[in-house]
């Protein structure tokens, strides 16, 4: 991981590699396209991003991760994101026209698969 900012991209300043060929492909296939992760470099701060590409090949929605992964198991392993990525700072929204997205939650599935299994989705982010 601490190579990661070696290959942080600038998504907002048109800097992103990965981001435009997202773009291209969406654009091109007339799909909306969600991607990531991408480090991404901002105000001097590393982001673990996901993008949704539209169908134009526009950004239609940044999210930073909100929730950083970490394990701590005594004697054996410790990994934390938080070491290298800095957390995002709010949820993301975004009406793709087919599904509604919060923070990685496809809210559709709860339309399509009853209320019940809301709390198993809450359940999972909460702990991812």
């Amino acid at each position: 991981m601490e190579t990661m900012p070696s290959y942080a991209e600038d998504i907002d300043g048109g800097r992103s590699p990965s981001v435009s060929m997202l773009s291209e492909v969406a654009a091109a296939r007339k799909i909306t396209i969600v991607g990531g992760s991408v480090p991404e470099m901002a105000s001097g701060q590393l982001f673990n991003t996901c993008c949704v590409v539209g169908p134009d090949g526009e950004i239609k929605a940044k999210h930073r991760k909100l929730h950083l992964f970490g394990i701590d198991i005594p004697g054996d392993i410790t990994f934390r994101e938080s070491d290298t990525f800095t957390a995002g700072q709010e949820p993301t929204v975004v009406d793709t026209g087919v599904l509604t997205m919060l923070d990685g939650l496809v809210l559709g599935f709860v339309m399509i698969s009853g209320s019940q299994n809301w709390q198993c989705c809450i359940d999972q982010e909460v702990h991812t």
